[in-house]
C-alpha cells in the first residue's frame, strides 16, 4: 500500500529548480492517482520508482466532522471560495476557514466581500486564473503569515457567537422599539 509519509515529494519551486537537466523520470501525484495507487500495486510501484514525484493539481477534501477538520486544514494556507450562487448570503464555511487562519480568496457574491474585508482577496471574475493571480500575489509579496493572522483576527473581532448574538439582540431591540413606537402613534 502506498503511504504519503513514505514518499519524497518535490514541495517547492526551489526544490523543482534543483532537478538536474538530462534524462530523469518525473511522476506526478494528485488525489486521483493516490487513490488508484491504493488499489493498484503496479501503479503504486511506478509512482515510487520515478526519480522525482511532483504534486499535480489541488486536493479537495469531502465533508468531515469538525473533530477531523483540523488535520485537513493544519498545513493549508488558502481557503478558495469560487461560488457563483446569487443567494449565497453569509457562508459559514468561509467564516470557519478564516477562523482557522486560512487566507480567503472568494468571489464577490453574497456577503463574501464584507466577511473577507480585503478587496485584494476578492476575484473580479470567476476563473482559475483570477484565483491563481491573487494567490500568487500573496505568496510573492511574502505576506502569507500576515494575511493568515488578519483573516483569523477578522473573525475573532467580528463573527464569534457572542459578537453576533449581541449584534442581533441590538437589532431586534431597535426593531421592536420602532414597532412599539409606531403602534402607539
Amino acid at each position: 500500500m502506498l503511504r504519503l509519509q513514505e514518499l519524497d515529494i518535490v514541495e517547492s519551486k526551489e526544490q523543482l529548480a534543483l532537478i538536474p537537466e538530462g534524462k530523469v523520470l518525473i511522476n506526478t501525484i494528485n488525489a486521483h492517482s493516490y487513490n488508484v495507487a491504493q488499489k493498484d500495486d503496479a501503479f503504486a510501484m511506478a509512482l515510487r520508482n520515478g526519480d522525482y514525484l511532483i504534486p499535480d493539481g489541488a486536493s479537495i477534501v469531502k465533508a468531515c466532522s469538525h473533530d477531523r477538520l483540523k488535520e485537513h486544514l493544519a498545513d493549508k494556507h488558502f481557503y478558495i471560495f469560487p461560488t457563483s450562487e446569487p443567494r449565497e448570503g453569509h457562508s459559514n464555511a468561509l467564516t470557519e476557514g478564516m477562523a482557522w487562519g486560512l487566507i480567503p480568496v472568494a468571489t464577490d457574491i453574497g456577503f463574501n466581500r464584507a466577511i473577507v474585508g480585503d478587496d485584494m482577496l476578492i476575484v473580479k471574475q470567476l476563473s482559475a486564473k483570477a484565483f491563481d493571480d491573487i494567490i500568487a500575489n500573496v505568496v510573492d509579496s511574502g505576506k502569507i503569515q500576515e494575511q493568515s493572522e488578519r483573516a483569523y483576527h477578522r473573525i475573532q473581532s467580528n463573527y464569534t457567537e457572542d459578537i453576533v448574538y449581541n449584534r442581533l439582540k441590538e437589532e431586534y431591540n431597535t426593531l421592536f422599539s420602532l414597532c412599539h413606537t409606531t403602534r402607539e402613534s
